[in-house]
């Protein structure tokens, strides 16, 4: 058995189906087994159930034709973060990966046990691009499992002379499955379709503009920005690297708040710079009081609505550029 689990096809992943799938699944096993008895013993009724098992298949064809919808998912990580973006066309982003910090016992394989199994959970195939925003382990350990599982197409990182042992563990991953690495800086696109892009807006490329704190301010910001929806990522920034911020256009209808809800971020010119209806905090069980009294304070002065991966488990949005609708799992 043990020989046998280590050939390279002796297992794969597979996403998630939508309920018809095993409706259908069901149903021809039922055809194949009883096409002599009973309700598929009528040659009449037996041609029914091939015409629903008919319009059942071209259930995904229409889904695909007829969405309007784009769909944001913050993932139960725990204490770190990783959102998927899914657009209406069916291309997935994916934003981070969380990971574990702990060593030896305490260390907890977020990217096996959260990250793969949220992201095929949710149907997804493949990553068209993923998306660091900086290379602390709590948002990129969880990658490794990830590129590992998901065929990828492509990775963006942020344009900063900042390496570790974990992202070069990344790098020779991402070269060993030949997948495409791009460094970003402020004012670079990705554009995922014609409604749907995602602006770059931090950090700058001039080596002179890095903040000279650590990773966390030199963490790569971006816009999602569908229709007349938007939604800001912030990464880890904290009080200065959203000073560098100040002056730009980042309104957004959603914001996952910065640092995990630290104190050492959202200050109040952030928020209001940003004024989002939403905020999303991707936080876990820690010993470093995320999320702060303070932000909570403040976020409740500027959104409508404050959501906590803690609190609520994974928070999904969906909107159609003008309506959103949020669920949690818890």
């Amino acid at each position: 058995v043990d020989i046998a689990a280590q050939s390279p096809l002796s297992g794969l992943y597979i996403p998630s189906f939508p309920l018809f799938f095993y409706s259908i699944y069901y149903l021809i096993i039922m055809i194949a087994l009883f096409k002599d008895i009973g309700f598929f013993a009528d040659v009449k009724k037996r041609r029914l159930a091939v015409a629903i098992m008919s319009v059942l298949l071209l259930i995904p064809l229409s889904n695909v034709t007829l969405n309007n919808n784009i769909r944001l998912v913050f993932l139960d990580v725990g204490q770190g973060d990783s959102s998927l973006i899914t657009t209406s066309k069916g291309k997935h982003v994916l934003i981070d990966g969380g990971g574990s910090a702990g060593k030896g016992d305490y260390y907890f394989d977020v990217g096996s046990k959260i990250t793969v199994p949220s992201l095929l959970k949710l149907g997804v195939w493949s990553i068209d691009t993923i998306i660091v925003s900086h290379i602390h382990e709590d948002h990129l350990e969880g990658l490794l499992e990830t590129v590992k599982t998901i065929k990828t197409g492509k990775v963006i990182m942020p344009d900063v002379p900042y390496e570790s042992g974990v992202s070069k563990k990344f790098m020779e991953l991402c070269k060993e499955k030949k997948i495409s690495v791009i460094y970003a800086k402020a004012g670079d696109e990705l554009r995922l379709d014609s409604e749907t892009v995602i602006e770059i807006v931090f950090p700058e490329k001039s080596l002179l503009k890095y903040t000279k704190s650590d990773e966390n301010n030199n963490s790569l910001v971006a816009i999602l920005k569908f229709r007349n929806f938007k939604a800001l990522y912030t990464g880890d920034i904290e009080k200065e690297g959203e000073w560098v911020l100040h002056g730009k256009d980042i309104i957004a209808d959603v914001m996952k708040v910065p640092h995990h809800g630290s104190n050492s971020s959202s200050t109040e010119e952030f928020i209001k710079a940003v004024s989002p209806k939403v905020s999303i905090i991707s936080v876990g069980k820690n010993t470093f009081g995320h999320p702060s009294k303070e932000v909570i304070s403040r976020l409740e002065m500027s959104s409508q609505a404050i959501y906590r991966t803690d609190i609520n488990g994974a928070i999904s949005l969906k909107t159609n550029g003008n309506k959103v609708i949020i669920k949690t799992v818890r």
